[in-house]
């Protein structure tokens, strides 16, 4: 006894269903994936830009003791290096008898940093290196 064709054929592959399940999950996965990555991404930039300022208020720092009365004479150079390398970056030294600060700021999206003493902005990190003398 034969049995009608339709019952012996056999069902190979992926339906079109299964297929979209498959794609759809694969995304969610991927969506996640991609917002991991952004964040360390940011947190990246937000480490480098620290490290920037960091190296540059130790450069302000040093020609500051190599050239105690001319240091004046560095600060456009310097503050325009500020600018350059962070964004909106922006250089203060203050003098309170022999004591200095070396104050760095710095738009960061959101504050990351802050380590100053003056009060705070919310998207903004500053920096403070204090120089006694």
């Amino acid at each position: 006894m034969m049995k009608p064709k339709h019952l012996k054929t056999k069902h190979s592959g992926f339906s079109l269903i299964e297929v979209l399940v498959a794609l759809f999950l694969l995304s969610i996965v991927l969506l996640g994936v991609e917002e991991q990555m952004l964040k360390s991404l940011q947190s990246s930039q937000g480490a480098l830009n620290q490290t920037i300022a960091v190296e540059q208020a130790s450069g302000m720092a040093s020609m500051m003791e190599l050239f105690p009365t001319q240091y004046q004479n560095f600060l456009p150079g310097w503050n325009q290096d500020n600018q350059n390398l962070l964004p909106d970056g922006k250089g203060e030294i203050k003098v309170s008898g022999s004591d200095m600060s070396i104050q760095i700021t710095w738009r960061s999206g959101s504050s990351q940093i802050w380590q100053c003493k003056s009060s705070r902005q919310s998207d903004i990190s500053c920096i403070e290196l204090l120089v006694i003398g």
